[in-house]
């Protein structure tokens, strides 16, 4: 068992130990205390230096790098992603910025990485000095679990946690399940770059979650015995990813024996609850999707579903 204090962690948590049936590891939130695991870090202040003309501002080195195999920087590599697929994000007093890819671009509210000359560029929404503000950018993908290609782990508990500002790209969770026998409950998953929350294995369970405000999606997944019990997914898909691809709410995909019980899906640009791609004997009751830019329950390539009481 681990307990963590109040707190805002600038780190990366991954998971390298298994636990066992009887002995699971739980790792939680001491209760009642606000404990927040940060993909961004705080840009120092007195290094910003104005452009002559425009109240822009320039800091360097700025050396984060995002999909470097992508010769947009930018995952999915194509036209139509080229700037929402990247994965910096800028945070001003606690509120984004919005990305465009050239100075020339830029307006009140806005960045710009040059990641060529290693320069990032802001222009506060008042025009302000960002030396006088508290300003965070994004630099690490995972928060918590197992990244890209890392080692399955079971028997994981995680409680009473918020995970933001995660620099992932779409398709990799902030929060990253990975292995079988995970429960996550009570935790907050926000304002991320890609998806909120990725989990693949056997008998995950992810109860009383909510996963909002991330670049792409609230959820993705897939595995057998998957168990959703009262997780609202609301206002994802902020970055405006291809509803037709993978944007919204939750997609999973790959999967056997699920319920999906109590859930919300609010307010997501793209379709609510979206099954996709082989997902067999699932079962979806008691939950509301509303205000979607899409389907609320849509299922494809799939079957073997009782949906009832929605």
């Amino acid at each position: 068992i681990i307990i963590i204090h109040s707190g805002i962690y600038r780190e990366s948590v991954r998971v390298e130990c298994n636990g066992a049936s009887d002995k699971p590891i739980l790792i939680e939130g001491a209760p009642g205390e606000d404990v927040i695991i940060t993909g961004a870090d705080i840009v120092p202040p007195d290094k910003w230096e104005k452009l002559p003309g425009k109240p822009i501002w320039r800091y360097a080195p700025w050396t984060y790098r995002g999909c470097p195999w992508s010769p947009f920087m930018s995952h999915p590599s194509d036209e139509y992603h080229k700037l929402i697929g990247r994965t910096e994000q800028v945070i001003v007093d606690g509120k984004l910025l919005r990305q465009v890819l050239t100075v020339d671009q830029m307006q009140p509210g806005t960045f710009c990485a040059d990641t060529a000359a290693k320069v990032l560029y802001v222009w506060l929404p008042d025009g302000s000095d960002p030396n006088a503000h508290a300003m965070e950018a994004s630099v690490r993908p995972l928060c918590f679990g197992i990244g890209w290609g890392g080692e399955p782990r079971n028997h994981i508990r995680l409680r009473g946690i918020t995970i933001r500002y995660a620099a992932n790209m779409a398709q990799r969770g902030a929060l990253s399940i990975l292995g079988d026998n995970w429960r996550v409950e009570d935790c907050v998953v926000e304002w991320t770059n890609g998806t909120g929350i990725t989990f693949r294995g056997d008998h995950i369970t992810i109860r009383r979650v909510r996963s909002h405000h991330n670049g792409q999606q609230g959820l993705g997944g897939g595995g057998r015995r998957f168990r959703l019990e009262e997780v609202i997914l609301d206002h994802n898909n902020l970055k405006g990813f291809a509803k037709g691809w993978e944007a919204g709410g939750m997609k999973i995909t790959h999967a056997r024996g699920g319920i999906v019980r109590k859930c919300q899906a609010i307010a997501n640009n793209g379709n609510g609850l979206w099954f996709d791609i082989d997902v067999r004997d699932v079962v979806v009751e008691q939950s509301l999707c509303r205000d979607n830019a899409g389907s609320g329950i849509f299922v494809e390539i799939s079957g073997d579903f009782l949906i009832r009481d929605n």
